[in-house]
């Protein structure tokens, strides 16, 4: 028999021994020697109305183009959680954790570039990504953040049809929506 207690969550998330200190932000010198040396998980999110699929166009490197809505993990986060504090950031929406769970991929990106000094040495992300259907009045109060400076509600199918306008990575999450 295993030991150490161990707490299992959805997603095949599991806690062992006794939770840790949450994870802060690092200062950007520290986080830039991090970029550097480690792969940065993300938790994002596909948000789902009515068939429409929110995309926004990002500001800052290492992609200003269009991409899901998300953002790093702390340590000690569980997906869910570390999805419901970028959304409460990023858009101002207070989504619970229980609609925050159906992940519908993981998607590794390697950037040549990235908004921390020096930015033309890359980074590499690790995204965790789920569906997440919003009801009318979720979708009517999304507010962008300084990270984004636009954003459309588009049908999956557009992205996957009008490849050459989006990143491979969106592409494969516009697919991965349809088929879930």
């Amino acid at each position: 028999m295993y030991r150490q207690p161990v707490r299992e969550y959805p997603n095949r998330q599991y806690v062992t021994g006794e939770q840790q200190k949450p994870g802060t932000f690092l200062p950007d010198s520290t986080y830039a020697a991090a970029l550097d040396a480690l792969v940065i998980c993300c938790a994002d999110a596909a948000l789902l109305h009515q068939g429409l699929w929110l995309i926004a166009k990002r500001a800052w490197e290492p992609h200003p183009d269009w991409w899901v809505i998300g953002g790093r993990m702390r340590k000690g986060e569980l997906i869910e959680q570390a999805l419901r504090r970028n959304l409460r950031r990023e858009l101002h929406l207070d989504i619970p954790e229980d609609r925050l769970r159906n992940i519908i991929g993981y998607y590794s990106q390697i950037w040549d570039t990235r908004a921390w000094e020096p930015t033309t040495n890359g980074c590499h992300m690790f995204s965790i990504t789920t569906s997440v259907n919003l009801t009318d009045e979720e979708k009517a109060n999304v507010q962008l953040n300084e990270e984004y400076a636009d954003s459309q509600w588009v049908y999956p199918l557009h992205v996957i049809e009008n490849t050459d306008s989006f990143h491979p990575c969106l592409v494969q999450i516009a697919r991965d929506i349809i088929s879930k």
